[in-house]
């Protein structure tokens, strides 16, 4: 069956233009609606889609192509035992046909309240730059050098490909969906999207649905919308990238945000200075602590000659700004906020709020947010 939505304006508000360039970023946020347990993200999350529908709420911009269309869950949301990963899939649906527009796969970035073991897990996933593995999988054609970082692709082998597959949930994995719903509604187009970790990971996964081994057919367009990730492979895995994904692919970052800037090596060697002078235009100058130096001096020994570079494809930069408006009362959580200036400033410019205040300033087509369901006690 054909889908009309997608067919109104031949894809271009999916595909080529960034109509719902903010819907992704809302996406990527409600992955994060419930942290702390995979039981309490799991029902916040379905109970955030359930409360927007019967609200009838602004969730598209007004002048997308389908109107009054509405997003529902369509996989998951499935989390790891250990609550390190998260993902679900949403399709916007059309109100008329009741068919979907586009299918959407949103990935949990650092969940800051999870228990220490899964905030292990997620640090791993985060930092492991110092080994590089071979990209495994077999893609449509041969590419020189492609190397992942170690923990980068551990995330992806062992946390989201697995997501949906234990003995208690038996729906299949995140390619399996994508292969069934682009069976069922041919010409709808796949966007991954996530923050953060979720953005490093939504790269990952969008060249995996172009593997063969992931049973994904080359007539889906695959649609990457990553935020404020980090860099997830080398000069090699930047170029494959950027051949998949080079009319489909954007990546979202903040000029003023530091996870972007890493693992490239000149990018991290930059860090020393980054808030005393060149990118940094705001006052007072701020001067990293005991703890950030040892880590950064860690870090650019881990990548020095590594090659890790971010792919260039759709590259979206949002111009950083000093303040943003208070962000809301339920995010960021209270864990994520710091009374040392440094850490404070580093943490405000990654929030997805930041993002949401930049994409607005520069013109991006807005979206009305209705909040995340609470968590249950």
């Amino acid at each position: 069956m054909s889908n009309p939505g997608y067919g109104l304006d031949g894809g271009l508000s999916v595909v080529i233009d960034d109509r719902y360039a903010m819907c992704y970023l809302m996406l990527a946020t409600y992955a994060y609606a419930g942290q702390s347990k995979a039981a309490t993200a799991v029902a916040s999350i379905n109970a955030t889609f359930t409360n927007n529908l019967a609200k009838a709420a602004q969730t598209v911009p007004a002048n997308a192509p389908v109107p009054d269309c509405y997003w529902e869950i369509a996989w998951g949301p499935h989390a790891s035992d250990d609550n390190s990963n998260l993902a679900y899939a949403a399709a916007l649906m059309d109100p008329a046909s009741k068919l979907p527009i586009m299918g959407a796969i949103a990935i949990r970035g650092t969940d800051i309240l999870a228990v220490d073991w899964a905030k292990i897990q997620q640090v791993l996933q985060d930092i492991r730059v110092d080994t590089q593995k071979a990209w495994p999988y077999t893609m449509p054609k041969n590419y020189d050098d492609v190397l992942l970082a170690a923990g980068s692709l551990d995330g992806l082998q062992n946390k989201i490909l697995k997501l949906g597959t234990n003995i208690l949930d038996r729906k299949g994995n995140i390619a399996d969906w994508v292969v069934s719903f682009s069976a069922l509604y041919p010409g709808s187009p796949i966007v991954v999207t996530g923050h953060s970790l979720g953005g490093c990971q939504t790269t990952a996964l969008a060249a995996y649905l172009r593997s063969t081994e992931s049973g994904v057919p080359t007539s889906v367009q695959i649609c990457p919308n990553p935020f404020a990730g980090p860099t997830a492979g080398n000069t090699g895995f930047a170029a494959m990238y950027d051949d998949l994904f080079g009319a489909t692919g954007r990546r979202w970052f903040n000029t003023f945000d530091v996870a972007p800037m890493a693992f490239n090596q000149a990018d991290v060697a930059s860090l020393a200075e980054f808030w005393n002078s060149g990118q940094w235009t705001c006052q007072p100058a701020l001067t990293m602590s005991g703890h950030w130096t040892t880590a950064y001096d860690l870090i650019r020994n881990w990548v020095a000659g590594k090659g890790y570079q971010q792919p260039t494809t759709g590259a979206r930069p949002l111009n950083g700004q000093c303040s943003y408006p208070p962000p809301s009362s339920s995010f960021p959580p209270p864990q994520m906020t710091s009374s040392d200036p440094f850490t404070a400033m580093v943490l405000l410019q990654h929030f997805p709020p930041a993002y949401q205040t930049m994409m607005i300033s520069q013109g991006y087509p807005s979206v009305i947010w209705p909040p995340a369901a609470p968590a249950d006690p």
